[in-house]
């Protein structure tokens, strides 16, 4: 999944002049293929019958990318 990021990345890469803007948007990206991955492994119990342990994780790192993209974006 992270190798298909991989175009999108170096195309970020390219035309963006902040730091660390590739590397948010790779968090984000990289935390939305966990999540929808996650979807349909069995092997975790479920918090709340509705997230895994790592779902959960993955949504706080996505939160961190997306407090990080607002801010360098202003």
């Amino acid at each position: 999944g992270n190798l298909l990021l991989l175009p999108v990345l170096l195309f970020l890469n390219k035309k963006s002049a902040k730091p660390g803007y590739t590397f948010l948007v790779y968090m984000l990206l990289s935390a939305s293929i966990r999540i929808l991955v996650d979807v349909y492994r069995e092997d975790f119990s479920r918090v709340w019958n509705l997230f895994t342990i790592p779902q959960l994780l993955t949504i706080g790192i996505a939160a961190i990318a997306v407090f990080g993209l607002y801010r360098t974006s202003r």
